[in-house]
């Protein structure tokens, strides 16, 4: 089995697939906006108790890497790399672009609504290394990123780049990827873990950064 997990945006997901078939067993999406850390670990349980599944049938685990919620993203890839530490079995890291553009026809540009008058994006064409490096963007200078020959969007800011150039056509504005989407590539990628490792893609500085100039009474 392999298991793969997205806590990347508002949307909790977990599936399992049968490597064999490339079929997913079961899967379950939840959108709780925040909140992955209490639910994560007993929605696999879950998924696990439906099916009557154990963790040594899990042979390789999976994780969106982001662009995302550094929160979430952090929750999702300890569970993962923990349940694949403890199975001594590979880990392997999806982009969101990666999930995206795998469903999408190609070229295709792969676009997220980051907020802060920013988007992250990335594009692919037909090619298996035909995408351009990810980037952040300004939403006025969107449509400076986007090659002319690509017209199809895919992603949470897909509309809203839409809205700036009608030649687009959106393919999905989901918040978050399919979920067997990253089951998949985790299957298909398995057996060249240190190729697809599993770390965080940030195109943002965090938030919360450490205080400078703190004294400390003994």
């Amino acid at each position: 089995m392999i298991l793969a997990i997205d806590t990347s945006g508002p949307i909790c997901s977990a599936a399992f697939l049968d490597s064999g078939s490339g079929q997913i067993i079961v899967q379950r999406s939840d959108d709780i906006g925040r909140g992955h850390a209490e639910l994560l670990l007993p929605m696999i349980d879950e998924l696990m108790e439906s099916k009557n599944l154990k963790w040594n049938d899990v042979e390789a685990v999976g994780c969106s890497t982001g662009p995302g919620s550094f929160t979430g993203l952090r929750v999702g890839l300890a569970a993962a790399k923990g349940i694949a530490f403890a199975r001594s079995c590979p880990c392997i890291g999806i982009s969101v672009f990666e999930a995206f553009a795998r469903k999408a026809s190609q070229p295709v540009c792969v676009v997220l609504n980051a907020k802060r008058n920013e988007f992250w994006l990335q594009n692919f064409n037909e090619s298996e290394d035909g995408a351009t490096d990810a980037k952040a963007v300004s939403t006025e200078r969107v449509l400076d990123y986007i090659p002319s020959h690509i017209e199809d969007l895919a992603g949470s800011g897909a509309i809203d780049v839409q809205r700036k150039d009608a030649r687009f056509r959106v393919l999905t504005d989901a918040v978050s990827p399919p979920i067997e989407t990253i089951a998949q590539l985790t299957n298909e990628r398995r057996s060249n873990p240190t190729q697809f490792r599993a770390k965080p893609l940030y195109l943002r500085a965090p938030d919360a950064k450490p205080q400078a100039g703190l004294v400390f009474a003994n």
